[in-house]
């Protein structure tokens, strides 16, 4: 899980802004995991499937133990063969057992792989929806959050994990929508995207002012952003 969520630290996309300040966001994986209703599903079943491995170790042990308890009240009257048939008969029980646990919960196990079988086709989605959402929102940097990369500080809103899980939830339900309602649906979230773009660029309009304040600044620059303001103005009077 650890080598998963490290390989996608780091989400990145193209940026053409009018600030030289990286944007940066972050998702929390952990908060979209316990919402998704395929990742509980699937977390459940494989809940069940440890149970029924762990009742047979349980079984294995109780057996070798229950052979070696009757081996020795029963060494003193045995002949030497026997005793030794004995033995090898509770080795092989032992060594299956060691077999079971080692191809259940090895470090290439069932376990260890049918749970990055739960954990990948969700992480995949984030990434795609991330990556989507830095496009759209003109990010440099998205980060994850984890239980075991936990942020020191994080301003609440360069939280994009509503969005994220907004977007999952949209797919979700596309598959059970009609060709019409998918339509209607692609029509509102493009007018919607329009809007978000534009106040993206307001945001972004605003950094520069900040920087524009700065007495070093030259005149040039702020007609620059005086003309991009009035842009994203009619702009979005149109989109209304």
């Amino acid at each position: 899980m650890k080598k998963i969520l490290v390989s996608i630290l780091i989400f990145t996309a193209s940026f053409t802004g009018f600030s030289q300040t990286n944007r940066t966001a972050y998702v929390d994986v952990y908060h979209i995991l316990k919402k998704s209703p395929e990742y509980t599903e699937a977390t459940l079943e494989l809940e069940k499937r440890v149970r029924d491995w762990q009742t047979e170790i349980d079984k294995k042990k109780a057996e070798i133990q229950k052979l070696k308890d009757a081996l020795s009240t029963e060494r003193a009257l045995l002949t030497q063969q026997l005793i030794e048939e004995k033995e090898d008969e509770i080795q092989l029980i032992q060594t299956e057992l060691t077999t079971f646990q080692h191809d259940k919960f090895g470090t290439e196990g069932d376990y260890l792989k049918q749970k990055t079988n739960i954990y990948k086709p969700i992480l995949d989605q984030i990434h795609t929806i991330s990556n989507d959402i830095a496009v759209k929102k003109r990010l440099d940097i998205v980060l994850i959050k984890t239980e075991d990369n936990t942020m020191v500080y994080a301003n609440k809103r360069n939280d994009i994990t509503d969005l994220v899980l907004r977007e999952m939830d949209r797919s979700r339900s596309r598959g059970k929508l009609s060709k019409k309602e998918i339509a209607q649906l692609e029509a509102q979230d493009k007018i919607q995207d329009a809007k978000e773009r534009q106040l993206s660029k307001r945001d972004l309009l605003k950094e520069r002012q900040k920087d524009l304040e700065d007495p070093t600044s030259n005149s040039s620059i702020q007609e620059e952003t005086n003309s991009n303001e009035n842009k994203i103005s009619n702009q979005e009077s149109d989109i209304d």
